[in-house]
């Protein structure tokens, strides 16, 4: 059997639980957000139900989707890489099967 990895979200940044519970990530597109912002905020999707997850066939993969940097706008106006979706904290994790 094939295990897979996804992505739980678990809050904000250290602001703590942005949540009631963890979410899986179904869904991410890190050039969406409002475009009237100077920079794009990104656009995710989630659900608690395992079976949506996106699903990566490593942690590494789960790692470097999260870390996605923005193709429309690849820098912040403070000149720090746009990485939308690493605003939250989250778990890397096996998805129960």
């Amino acid at each position: 059997m094939t295990e897979f990895y996804g992505i739980l979200l678990i809050g904000y940044g250290s602001s703590g639980p942005l949540f009631e519970q963890p979410v899986w990530l179904t869904a991410y597109d890190p050039d969406g957000g409002n475009p009237a912002i100077a920079y794009p905020t990104g656009v995710y999707e989630s659900d608690p139900d395992p079976s949506l997850a996106l699903r990566f066939e490593t942690p590494r993969a789960a790692t470097e989707f999260w870390r996605q940097q923005s193709t429309r706008t690849p820098y912040r106006p403070d000149m720090h890489e746009n990485r939308p979706l690493t605003a939250l904290s989250v778990e890397i994790t096996r998805i129960p099967s």
